[in-house]
């Protein structure tokens, strides 16, 4: 393999400040994310009951905050749910998956939490 590299470092230092400016904006991009995407609102509903809350930074945060609002009426086992922009139903299980749906700019971004049914084992 031969490389004949015939452009000039005018060429270098230009392509080298462009990447440095769009990691500069894509770095306050995010930084506006990050300052912004926590001020929000966001609602959360379980058996039809709607409330709102100031969305939570973390997945554990939002446990938190959602059985304090629903004052103990949550099951112990729920899943969390949200409808993205195609309106599909879509489970959040973790926290990259509460930071993915947090990150799309989805209007009225709504969870609906929906109690999860335990199946008792017993041996024969």
């Amino acid at each position: 393999f031969f490389f004949n590299d015939t452009a000039t470092p005018q060429i270098y230092t230009r392509s080298i400040v462009g990447s440095v400016r769009c990691v500069q904006e894509t770095g306050s991009e995010i930084q506006k994310y990050k300052q912004n995407s926590f001020q929000k609102m966001i609602e959360v509903s379980f058996n039809e009951e709607t409330k709102s809350l100031t969305c939570p930074q973390t997945l554990a945060e939002f446990h938190q905050k959602v059985k304090e609002l629903f004052c103990g009426k949550l099951p112990e086992a729920y899943k969390i749910y949200y409808q993205d922009s195609d309106k599909d139903r879509i489970n959040v299980t973790n926290e990259l998956e509460y930071k993915y749906a947090l990150s799309q700019n989805i209007p009225n971004l709504k969870f609906t939490l929906l109690a999860c049914p335990c199946l008792l084992y017993t041996s024969p």
